[in-house]
């Protein structure tokens, strides 16, 4: 977390599946943070159960005070737009959370550091130099949020700390349901980043 403030600005997408016996969830996220600037951030969620299909799709773009949304969903004939500005209430669009891509997001961040990880292997993502960690077995852990969490992990960081790359894959069972979790995400772009406003903010 403190490289990636440290650095300043980045990109990153992740991609998280959440699957047990009557639901499927994905999300799929991305996010352009600029140092001491603006913060776009994308949502794409699926929701599959008995009843149907459920998909939706919410870009927040944060600038100076103001935040502006837009909100799709599969089947509507267009988007929905608001705008927000501080001190933000109820009715208005929440600002881009920064701490969630700085953190790698709550259940990676649990894994991260409920796990014994061993060093596998040197490489590279996106042009930077990269140490491989794993993890698997009774060294694996999710947190105190998922005890008896089952799974692996991988995590690939560079020569500043940065992480570049994690994923995990694990199950756990909560009052006799098994819930699997399946996540990605990469960082590119680190320090380097522009953010550009939305050409639709005028519209919010």
């Amino acid at each position: 977390m403190e490289a990636l403030q440290s650095a300043g600005s980045f990109r990153t997408s992740s991609s998280l599946v959440v699957r047990n016996e009557s639901t499927i969830r994905y999300i799929n996220g991305s996010y352009a943070v600029e140092r001491d600037g603006p913060a776009l951030n994308v949502g794409n969620f699926t929701f599959v159960t008995e009843g149907g299909t459920e998909q939706y799709r919410v870009t927040r773009y944060t600038e100076g005070d103001a935040t502006y949304e837009r909100r799709s969903s599969e089947g509507d004939d267009g988007s929905a737009y608001r705008k927000g500005v501080e001190p933000y209430n109820a009715t208005d669009p929440e600002p881009v959370d920064r701490t969630v891509a700085y953190t790698l997001g709550v259940i990676a961040r649990g894994v991260i550091d409920a796990s014994r990880w061993s060093e596998t292997g040197t490489g590279t993502v996106s042009g930077a130099n990269v140490t491989r960690y794993d993890v698997s077995g009774e060294a694996f852990g999710a947190g105190e949020d998922y005890p008896g969490a089952a799974g692996r992990a991988t995590l690939a960081v560079d020569e500043a700390g940065v992480v570049r790359y994690v994923a995990y894959r694990f199950v756990v069972s909560r009052d006799g349901e098994r819930t699997e979790y399946v996540y990605e995400a990469g960082y590119t772009d680190i320090g380097a980043t522009d953010v550009e406003a939305p050409a639709w903010t005028d519209r919010a």
